[in-house]
């Protein structure tokens, strides 16, 4: 059975299935006086592969090679890689096969012009079948791990470095950024820089342990998982995050580790967090929660531990944490409508300028600007905002250095405060 595969242009996704069928058949067998139509017809209606990204992947995965762009394996199954199209022929591996291109692209619609079976990628593999075919396929190749800003050497040229080390939480007080969820590791490179202006901008001449900013990222940046399976795997792997990296935190020769003492350990992270990456940070302080209680600790102890986390989230899509224990501030722009708050409260920073704003379980601190969505800006070009972030910070990594008393949002509202006062005189 020989299968086409298309990336169908957005304009024409919701159009019936049987129309685009009958469109690309047309194309399948139209004949050489007619192919400057063809090829105007093919352009209105599918994207070309990116065929180097497919081939750099499958040839690095499983070390194959192509003759003519076509690829050979076991059992009579073989595909092949086209800008145009790309074609799969087996009886015995579709799935398999349908995964990898799924991992590049999403849209993508697939016909078998000798049967008339035509279907969309993304509706014939369920979630959970992509999700184990993605983890056969990559073998952690894709593995969430932390990366640190560090000073610019000849082994470490950009200034960031993959920490193996499964103990880094425990040595001292660190930053950790998390973005959204594309975890390009250039981009976490940048989020590191801007922290780094922050809190120790001589990290480049001369590095400060007590103040290491490190980013969580993918080993593997150039893969597209697609919206239905990203969520799933990006779980997955932040669950094997938090086991490997913040376990030795509460753990220690198998036993868990004194309440009183845990929540010193935990007073060294301190997370800043941009638009959905606060999201993302909620799954982190979920697993958590569930491997502190499979080892026995109690909701009130777990509770007292998470409280001694900072979280800075900049831009996040909502400015009330619902639900976490952790000491949280949002910053940002009442202008963006993605950084989401009651209308009143819209209101009100509107006619004040700048502004807290005090919830439940976290306090906000927002300004009425231009709507400016870039967490560059917030970090370290924004008058108000960056001040206050940067005072955060460095409160949280000297409490935490400190360690004689659990920090609280009483402590932390004085020392916002200060700050605050110090603005209106910029």
């Amino acid at each position: 059975m020989k299968y086409y595969l298309f990336i169908i242009k957005d304009e024409f996704k919701n159009r019936n299935d049987s129309y685009l069928y009958t469109m690309l058949e047309s194309l399948k067998l139209l004949n050489k006086e007619n192919y400057n139509y063809g090829f105007s017809m093919y352009h209105s209606l599918c994207y070309f592969f990116n065929d180097s990204i497919i081939e750099n992947y499958i040839e690095k995965k499983y070390h194959l090679k192509s003759t003519k762009n076509i690829y050979r394996l076991k059992d009579n199954t073989s595909f092949a890689i086209h800008k145009s199209c790309c074609w799969i022929k087996t009886d015995k591996h579709l799935r398999e096969l349908l995964c990898i291109f799924y991992i590049y692209h999403k849209d993508i619609f697939v016909c078998n012009f000798e049967t008339k079976e035509y279907f969309w990628l993304k509706n014939k593999l369920t979630a959970n079948c992509l999700f184990s075919c993605i983890i056969s396929l990559t073998k952690g190749d894709i593995m969430a791990t932390f990366f640190e800003k560090c000073s610019k050497t000849p082994d470490c040229e950009f200034g960031i470095k993959q920490v193996d080390d499964e103990n880094v939480l425990k040595q001292g007080p660190c930053i950790i950024t998390v973005l959204p969820t594309t975890f390009l590791v250039e981009h976490i490179n940048g989020s590191l820089r801007q922290v780094a202006k922050l809190v120790n901008p001589d990290i480049d001449t001369n590095y400060n342990p007590n103040r290491r900013i490190l980013g969580i990222g993918f080993k593997a940046s150039y893969i597209n998982l697609g919206d239905k399976i990203k969520g799933l795997y990006l779980k997955f792997e932040l669950e094997k995050l938090v086991k490997r990296y913040f376990t030795p935190l509460f753990i220690e020769n198998n036993h868990r580790i004194d309440c009183i003492d845990v929540m010193k350990n935990f007073r060294n992270l301190t997370f800043v967090t941009y638009c959905n990456g606060t999201n993302l940070f909620s799954y982190i302080e979920y697993f958590l929660k569930k491997s502190m209680h499979d080892v026995g600790y109690k909701d009130d102890e777990i509770k007292l531990i998470l409280s001694q986390i900072c979280l800075a989230a900049i831009s996040g899509t909502t400015m009330n944490i619902y639900g976490t224990n952790t000491l949280a501030f949002t910053f940002g722009d009442i202008m963006d409508m993605n950084f989401g708050t009651e209308f009143d409260t819209r209101v009100k920073i509107y006619e004040m300028g700048q502004g807290f704003i005090n919830y439940n379980t976290s306090v906000a601190f927002a300004i009425s600007g231009d709507g400016n969505h870039s967490f560059k800006r917030h970090m370290t070009g924004d008058d108000v905002l960056s001040p206050m972030i940067k005072k955060l910070l460095e409160f949280s990594l000297d409490n935490a250095l400190e360690k004689n008393e659990p920090i609280t949002y009483e402590k932390m509202e004085e020392a916002m405060d200060e700050i605050n006062k110090g603005i209106t005189l910029i």
